[in-house]
């Protein structure tokens, strides 16, 4: 299962254009709420720099939805991989 926290202007952004995933949505989540479902997941991926090192932190696998990081280690000794 998927599920991905979604900002309500991306989430209206998806029903306009009437696209669909299979994904489970669920509104936009605090830090201690991201932080339990970061302890029960297999892989992140994520655009956020904290949630990267959070992830580290967690030993979970983590894939960066940018060209770049500012965490640059994470990268370099394989604990994340920037997929763009």
């Amino acid at each position: 299962q998927v599920v991905m926290p979604l900002h309500p202007r991306t989430k209206a952004v998806l029903e306009k254009n009437k696209l669909e995933y299979p994904i489970t949505f669920i509104d936009p989540v605090g830090y201690f709420d991201m932080l339990s479902l970061l302890k029960n997941c297999l892989i992140v991926v994520t655009d956020s720099g904290g949630l990267q090192k959070e992830a580290f932190f967690n030993k979970k696998a983590c894939m960066i939805a940018r060209e770049e990081t500012e965490w640059v280690e994470l990268v370099n000794h394989g604990f994340a991989v920037l997929v763009g």
